[in-house]
């Protein structure tokens, strides 16, 4: 009788993080780069769709649960950081351990711009 709202798609919502990964100019411009037949809005239209759809992959297989995959990441920092203390790493393990905390950073920063993206929202 009722309508099923989780039917509905989702609101696209672009948020800010998504242009500091790595991937995301050449998400854009490989979509931006294909050719599609028809006129200049109906064009523009296809192309934006797809973005979306990308960027929304991008999104699931980067920043899904980003609370829980900081939370995990920390602890892997943590225990890094107690390695690099005891005097424990090689060379090898201590550009890990860069690698690691970029990596941190970069999920930290993606939460904190989540966060403001939805308080500006709501206000």
């Amino acid at each position: 009788m009722y309508p099923d709202i989780s039917q509905e798609p989702k609101a696209f919502k672009y948020q800010q993080f998504w242009s500091k990964h790595t991937s995301f100019q050449c998400i854009v411009s490989r979509v931006w780069e294909k050719t599609i037949a028809g006129d200049g809005m109906f064009i523009v239209h296809c192309k934006l769709k797809e973005v979306r759809r990308e960027l929304r992959r991008l999104n699931d297989e980067e920043f899904s649960n980003i609370t829980s995959r900081l939370k995990e990441k920390h602890i892997e920092v943590e225990a890094v950081n107690a390695r690099i203390y005891d005097g424990c790493l090689d060379a090898a393990q201590l550009a890990k351990a860069t690698t690691l905390t970029k990596e941190y950073e970069q999920l930290c920063n993606a939460e904190r711009q989540l966060y403001q993206s939805k308080e500006t929202m709501q206000c």
